[in-house]
């Protein structure tokens, strides 16, 4: 589509970020993020939820038709099909979630509980409908993500 090979198309995205980059310096300091006391509280819900492993009060906080991007890896819809990805989690020892923010947006950070102290190693997006999460977008195979993304821990 837009005629260049794939190093041509990546090297233009690394000139368009730095040039960014360079713009951002120039706006000034960036401002505090913050979220409402009741998202907070709907997203720590989640985060103890899922920290705990109880994996079937997470399936009960969403929705029927809940979408699952696992960016780069997998897409999934439909509740009976998501829950599936929370059994893989449940086998995993490589992660722990807080309450944070990615470019400014409530997120849930994920971190390696072996590593003390480590950034983030990826990061999860809530979208909700009503009281149900609605959709999951999943960076834990995009973890370049990271690498150009400003985060700031809540606590």
């Amino acid at each position: 589509m837009v005629e260049s090979s794939l190093a041509g198309t990546k090297a233009a995205l690394h000139r368009g970020r730095a040039s960014l980059a360079r713009i951002a310096e120039n706006i000034g300091p960036p401002q505090v993020p913050t979220m409402s006391p009741y998202e907070e509280r709907r997203l720590r819900h989640y985060i103890d939820r899922f920290n705990a492993r109880d994996f079937d009060a997470i399936r009960a906080m969403i929705a029927e038709d809940v979408q699952l991007d696992l960016v780069n890896r997998l897409h999934l819809r439909g509740k009976s099909r998501v829950s599936v990805y929370f059994a893989r989690y449940d086998d995993m020892a490589d992660w722990s979630l807080s309450l944070g923010f990615v470019e400014g947006r409530p997120a849930i950070l994920v971190h390696d509980p072996r590593a003390a102290e480590a950034a983030p190693t990826s990061f999860m997006l809530l979208e909700w409908a009503e009281e149900k999460v609605a959709a999951i977008r999943d960076f834990r195979h995009a973890r370049y993500v990271l690498a150009a993304a400003r985060i700031d821990p809540a606590d």
